[in-house]
């Protein structure tokens, strides 16, 4: 059923005997709740694809993600619920987390608010997350890290229209800049896409950010039709 600006599903009234998928895919720009069978909400990212069941088998709770979502699970020590990505898995019995993972970016995030889960990457190495705390997979050495954060909402502060940048390099931010406001931007200097910032923007419009990014960076920008380009300020 229809629930606003998302989709809820019911609790099955008999005991699922053959598991059917649905693949929710959000467009770049935009952002949906689903609120799966089992009570769990997920909050979905711009340019995000969750692959779920209708409704869960008795014995386990799976989902795939590409892109990025907040999880709201639903409490179950009988059935574990696991996010799949493409380089790491995580599993919990009942938590809120965020995760990241885009294919078009170097790192997978999960952010712990609230719980416990573990993390497992393809090599079958596995990491315990606690509140405050954020593991980070590395995409090409494949190797998986985990730090303390100051304030953890910050990393799902984009439901709330705030974007958090931490240690960040300019292209990963042009990438979630672009998904968020249905935008395409282009850095035209290679040499700006490793440059670092720590930046916040609660609630601004695409023009004011790109004002504060040329107001701390030796940037200019542009626009072209629907394009947004990025150069370095000589």
């Amino acid at each position: 059923k229809s629930a606003g600006k998302g989709i809820a599903y019911e609790k099955p009234k008999q005991q699922v005997t053959e598991i059917q998928y649905n693949t929710l895919t959000i467009p770049r720009g935009g952002e949906s709740t689903l609120v799966l069978a089992d009570g769990t909400k997920v909050c979905l990212n711009s340019m995000s694809k969750l692959k779920y069941p209708v409704a869960f088998a008795s014995d386990q709770r799976e989902v795939e993600l590409e892109g990025e979502a907040y999880f709201e699970v639903a409490k179950n020590k009988i059935r574990p619920f696991t996010v799949h990505t493409s380089g790491i898995d995580i599993k919990v019995l009942g938590t809120k987390f965020n995760v990241k993972a885009y294919t078009d970016e170097s790192d997978i995030t999960t952010t712990l608010n609230q719980g416990h889960v573990r993390v497992s990457d393809i090599r079958g190495e596995s990491l315990e997350l606690f509140p405050g705390e954020q593991i980070i997979y590395e995409k090409k050495n494949g190797t998986m890290h985990k730090r303390s954060l100051e304030n953890v909402s910050d990393y799902s502060g984009w439901k709330t229209n705030s974007l958090y940048f931490t240690d960040t390099r300019l292209d990963d931010i042009s990438k979630e800049l672009s998904r968020k406001f249905n935008k395409e931007i282009v850095l035209m200097d290679q040499s700006l896409e490793n440059s670092i910032y720590t930046i916040s923007f609660n609630n601004m419009p695409l023009d004011s950010i790109l004002e504060d990014l040329t107001r701390i960076s030796p940037i200019k920008y542009e626009k072209i039709n629907d394009k947004i380009l990025i150069y370095k300020r000589k």
